[in-house]
Parts: C-alpha cells; sequence; structure tokens
C-alpha cells in the first residue's frame, strides 16, 4: 500500500459533543474538528461557513453540516497547524499543540452554558431556522 496515505485519529465523545484530533501526511500535519449535536446548547449557535464558530477554535479553517434524511445531524468545525503563521512549527510541536487545543476546547464544550440552553434542551426536535417565542 505504498500510495496509501496513513493518517491516525483520537476521538473523544461528550453528552451532544465529539472532539476529534487527526494526524496525517505522517503525523507532519494536524488538524482538531469538534462536532456539536442536536441538544448541544451551541447546535443552532453560529452561522453557515467557517468564519462564523460559536465556540473558541483558533484558525478555523473547516465547516460542514452533515444530514441524514434531511435533517441536519451535527455541525463541524475544524482547524489544522499548517497555515501561514504556523508553518515553521516543528511537526512535534504542531502535535502537541493540536492535542492540548483538543483537551480545551473538549472541557469548553462540556461545561459551555448559554442562556437558551435550557429551552433548546426541552425541544430538542425544533429545526433549524425556527424562532424561539
Amino acid at each position: 500500500m505504498k500510495d496509501w496515505k496513513q493518517k491516525v485519529s483520537f476521538k473523544r465523545q461528550g453528552k451532544n459533543f465529539a472532539v476529534e484530533v487527526v494526524g496525517w501526511d505522517e503525523m507532519t500535519r494536524w488538524n482538531v474538528y469538534a462536532y456539536i449535536y442536536p441538544g448541544h446548547c451551541l447546535f443552532l449557535e453560529g452561522g453557515e461557513s467557517m468564519w462564523e464558530c460559536p465556540f473558541p477554535l483558533q484558525g478555523v479553517s473547516f465547516f460542514k453540516k452533515h444530514i441524514y434524511d434531511g435533517k441536519v445531524t451535527s455541525r463541524q468545525w475544524g482547524n489544522d497547524y499548517d497555515h501561514i503563521w504556523n508553518e515553521e512549527w516543528e511537526p512535534e510541536y504542531k502535535e502537541r499543540a493540536a492535542k492540548k487545543d483538543a483537551e480545551e476546547l473538549f472541557e469548553f464544550l462540556q461545561t459551555v452554558s448559554r442562556p437558551h440552553c435550557e429551552a433548546e434542551l426541552e425541544h430538542p426536535q425544533r429545526g433549524e431556522g425556527e424562532v424561539e417565542g
């Protein structure tokens, strides 16, 4: 499999969210992804692009809505550690930074509180784009 590229993934599941760290290109490049699921108070926060991430994630460079059977099942934001401002970092430093940032992001998503969280948790089936009354 000499022409195949290998990647390694570490994923930690929280209540209504997950955080993933991915290493690829011989573990010289790293990404951190957060998946926000219905029921999490930030599910309806943020916008429809990587520029509108509703939580602290440095250097956001990725956004995707995961849809199944016509419904949004998760919203994913991610970043990478290979941009212009960190291209001089050694691969080992990028790995440590990605893992540290992932741990901090997990803790944030686990403890985040927003004024409308209780309302969202009472109505987890509310469709995206509906207006709260």
